[in-house]
């Protein structure tokens, strides 16, 4: 052999030595899993892991809707406000925007019908040209500006709300003018509704004060009528000599429908548990917890009636909760989705049984959102799907607050730890976070066996708060 051709197949050989020596020295010294893939479905994005060292590349952050209140309600306009962010935590994420909106949920009409140029993070839009008296509903589209490689470029529009994924509100414009306010004054028997068995008594003065004045005389029929109201607060008072009425006077605000009913019944012969003839007299009120996202209000009433509140940021409110209309004495109602650090006006609101035409309202009360969340997560909020897993599971859980970082450990029934997955950075903003696990693998790579794993969950805030919530059981049957 050639001296030249022995030289080039030793260099050959001794090439190949170091790299085999090269691989093996790689793999067993490597403890960390050669790939970890965690998709982010709920997010319409994804982020692959290399070794587990966080290294990632995603695609553009959709427009995060935050806050969206409804204020300023009037017969024939709306304002709708809301924040924009990203689902990067903590992160503003200024955003154009598009308000759809319609008597259906097909919601027909776009506002602006040109997709604006600008970006903001803070929006207020008003809707005019409404009807009175007309349910609405609404939807917001925070829009990417642009730079945004996924869903088709600049114009792509996603509608998300923080908490629980609401993609549309409701709100109900208050009447014009018009209205009427009427009842019937009497005397009861045996405690009954006034509306229902009464002795009509004739010649009450009964007086209109507030938004209007007006006064007439109960005729022979006890009934009295004020028509051509517009919306506002009235106070109705009846009065005769040597007659004391229950209640002495009623107030109303506002019109839910084009008639108010408002009776009063003689106090004479009716029980004191009765005396209240139609209104559910709203006592005991209370704020019993308030959180940065949510608050409770309990409140009793003295006969069984429906449950709702109204609530905003003024004396207006602009906002109903869902109505209750299960007929209770003691009453609470979750307000959900408020602005942090805002101070709320709100009262509460029943009908009772039987009666939709006279509510009874309690004085408005306030109560301050805290600027900052005291709890990160809840067990009863944390899932996986599906489960039983041949192939792959996703994670659900949901969060009060930004994360730094969530891990979730995968453990044998005898504590074992087997796997660690770390959530992107995508999947740590406040509200609803999906982690999707494919390859079902242990620290080192080998896939798990089929069998009974438990899995347990770890939060860290970007306040360094804390929390670790061992979950339910995971089934693997591939």
């Amino acid at each position: 052999m050639k001296k030249s051709r022995f030289f080039l197949w030793s260099g050959f050989g001794l090439l190949a030595v170091v790299l085999l020596g090269a691989f093996v020295f790689v793999y067993l010294n490597n403890t960390t899993p050669s790939k970890i893939v965690l998709a982010d479905e709920a997010k319409e994005h994804s982020v692959m892991l290399h070794n587990a060292m966080g290294d990632h590349a995603c695609d553009c952050f959709q427009p995060w809707i935050m806050n969206v209140t409804l204020s300023a309600i009037t017969s024939n306009s709306v304002n709708v406000s809301w924040h924009s962010g990203t689902w990067q935590s903590g992160v503003d994420g200024p955003a154009t925007y598009q308000v759809t909106w319609g008597t259906t949920t097909a919601k027909p009409n776009t506002f602006p019908t040109t997709l604006p140029t600008v970006a903001y993070v803070d929006h207020t839009v008003t809707l005019t040209g409404l009807t009175a008296n007309t349910k609405y509903y609404i939807g917001v589209k925070g829009c990417c500006l642009s730079n945004c490689n996924r869903g088709g470029g600049p114009t792509y529009c996603k509608t998300f709300q923080q908490a629980g994924g609401v993609k549309e509100w409701t709100f109900t414009t208050i009447g014009g003018t018009g209205h009427t306010i009427k009842g019937i004054i009497g005397t009861t028997a045996n405690g009954k509704k006034l509306a229902k068995v009464a002795t009509p008594i004739s010649g009450v003065l009964v007086t209109l004060s507030g938004g209007a004045t007006q006064s007439m005389t109960t005729a022979a029929d006890g009934v009295y009528q004020f028509t051509g109201l517009g919306v506002g607060n009235y106070t109705v008072t009846p009065t005769k000599a040597g007659i004391t009425f229950v209640p002495a006077s009623r107030t109303y605000t506002g019109f839910s429908a084009d008639t108010s009913a408002q009776n009063f019944a003689q106090s004479t012969g009716v029980a004191a548990d009765n005396q209240v003839a139609e209104n559910a007299a709203i006592s005991a009120v209370e704020v019993a917890k308030v959180t940065a996202t949510d608050v409770t209000i309990t409140w009793k009433t003295g006969i069984p009636a429906t449950s709702m509140v109204e609530y905003g940021l003024t004396t207006d409110y602009g906002l109903k909760s869902g109505v209750n209309g299960e007929i209770v004495y003691n009453h609470d109602i979750q307000l959900f989705e408020l602005r942090k650090g805002a101070t709320y006006h709100a009262r509460a609101v029943s009908y009772a049984e039987g009666n939709s035409d006279a509510p009874s309202y309690s004085p408005d009360f306030t109560f301050k959102v805290p600027s900052t969340e005291d709890r990160i997560a809840d067990k009863r909020l944390i899932t996986n799907e599906p489960n039983p897993a041949s192939r792959w599971t996703m994670f659900t859980y949901f969060l009060y607050q930004p994360a730094k970082y969530v891990t979730i450990d995968v453990l044998t029934l005898s504590g074992k730890l087997v796997a660690t997955l770390e959530s992107p950075s995508s999947s740590l903003g406040a509200g609803w976070n999906k982690v999707r696990w494919d390859n079902m693998s242990d620290r080192f790579g080998k896939p798990l066996d089929n069998g009974l794993y438990i899995y347990r969950m770890k939060f860290h805030t970007l306040s360094n708060m804390e929390q670790q919530i061992q979950c339910s059981s995971l089934r693997i049957e591939k």
